[in-house]
């Protein structure tokens, strides 16, 4: 179990009364066979932060010697943690983010996965939903079929919210809905699905203005998103990878091609490998 050996180590980072907390967080009622809550949460990580599936995670700590709990039992005992993991991740992301000015914003992040049904080879659902930063809490799901596309206007937005989304989420449709709640975005941008437009009104040269950043430099422009008669005001913040993180991108890009190869073409222009990211 790479990555879990040093547990003394891993122990150092987590909050002050930690393993009290499973107790008072109701973790540690179905905890038979686990002799106390280090145990428990050295066990969970096996398949949190490993990625083993339950029936694995009960044969590697079995193997380790820690427990000997069943499949079944696992999945218990995961539901039963759930406020204790919450606790700690909150823990441990205020002690991370006490320095951080949320300027007086609400911020919340706006993701979609996928699920597949059992024996599937497709994808069969999508579950959108949103998670509030400063509590790690989500505040809103929907569960829709394959066709439910990720978009802005999926969530409810209220004033004061600073709503983030990756390049799916950056469309001027989406954006209008946001700014219409009177609340800010910040998205990544993808050239043919964001256009962007100068103060004149011009679309903005993009690509040209990206060529002149250098490695690890971050540049910024007025930019402007434009929906019919609406017009949004906002800026272009751009940063130039290095190359090896612009290879990176470029696998995990073409992995995702190659796990939908009928529904989305990824295009890598030779001549711009270097640039990118924009939000």
């Amino acid at each position: 179990m790479a990555g879990l050996d040093d547990w003394a180590g891993v122990c150092q980072f987590l909050p002050e009364n930690w393993a009290a907390a499973a107790r008072q967080a109701g973790a540690r009622r179905r905890a038979r066979g686990i002799r106390d809550a280090p145990t428990l949460l050295r066990a969970l990580l096996v398949h949190l932060a490993d990625g083993c599936s339950l029936a694995e995670t009960a044969v590697r700590v079995r193997a380790a010697g820690w427990c000997s709990v069943s499949a079944v039992a696992w999945l218990k005992r995961v539901r039963a943690a759930e406020e204790w993991l919450r606790w700690l991740a909150e823990r441990l992301w205020r002690r991370a983010a006490t320095s951080t000015n949320w300027g007086g914003y609400r911020v919340r992040a706006v993701d979609a996965t996928t699920v597949q049904e059992p024996g599937s080879t497709r994808t069969d659902r999508r579950v959108h939903y949103v998670i509030n930063l400063a509590s790690l809490q989500c505040e809103h799901f929907e569960l829709t079929d394959v066709r439910g596309g990720e978009t802005f206007r999926r969530i409810p937005v209220g004033s004061g919210d600073l709503i983030l989304g990756d390049r799916a989420y950056g469309t001027p449709p989406g954006i209008a809905h946001v700014r219409a709640a009177g609340a800010d975005v910040w998205v990544r941008a993808a050239a043919h699905r964001l256009p962007l437009y100068g103060e004149s009104g011009l679309r903005l040269p993009v690509l040209q203005r990206l060529r002149t950043i250098r490695v690890g430099q971050v540049r910024e422009w007025p930019a402007r998103v434009h929906l019919e008669d609406q017009v949004f005001a906002g800026r272009l913040v751009a940063v130039k990878r290095g190359r090896q993180a612009t290879r990176w991108a470029q696998r995990r890009l073409r992995r995702q091609a190659r796990r939908k190869p009928l529904t989305r073409i990824f295009h890598q222009p030779q001549r711009h490998r270097d640039t990118e990211d924009c939000e």
